[in-house]
């Protein structure tokens, strides 16, 4: 047990002795970030913080893949945006849309048809371009290629 007034922080190996409980029960570290551990096992890195009053959770990551070190990194990294007035939960979403935009559909079937095209007839690049704009793109082009399933 630590002396009073100072604050335990988090070590691998006490993680690794953590046993879930009844109960969501929630161990801290340092800066906010806490673990949190579920009754069925999960270990889920956050982080607590305020902006404008009030309170957030940020969820930095899954202990295993992400460890104490990378937590803490990801913890310093979030709190830099908070300190900026940046929602980090807001500037995660929008990095991922980002991600998800460059990786939609319509930006690889471009890129594919460009490619193409040098080696390609006119006609079939015709024909191709305009099967993407008028019968693909419209409705399947903002999907992420990735989560594109084979019925689409």
């Amino acid at each position: 047990m630590p002396p009073l007034g100072e604050i335990a922080m988090l070590t691998d190996a006490r993680i690794r002795k953590i046993k879930p409980e009844a109960k969501t029960k929630r161990y801290a570290d340092e800066k906010g970030m806490y673990l949190e551990v579920t009754p069925s096992g999960g270990m889920y890195w956050r982080l607590k913080y305020r902006i404008d009053g009030k309170e957030n959770r940020y969820s930095i990551g899954v202990y295993g893949e992400v460890s104490l070190a990378e937590a803490r990194t990801k913890r310093d990294e979030a709190r830099k945006l908070i300190a900026q007035g940046v929602n980090p939960n807001q500037a995660k979403k929008e990095a991922k849309d980002i991600i998800d935009n460059v990786n939609s559909f319509e930006v690889w079937a471009r890129k594919w048809l460009l490619d193409r095209q040098s080696t390609i007839k006119p006609d079939t690049f015709k024909r191709d371009s305009s099967l993407l704009e008028k019968d693909l793109i419209p409705f399947i082009g903002q999907i992420p290629i990735d989560k594109i399933k084979s019925p689409e």
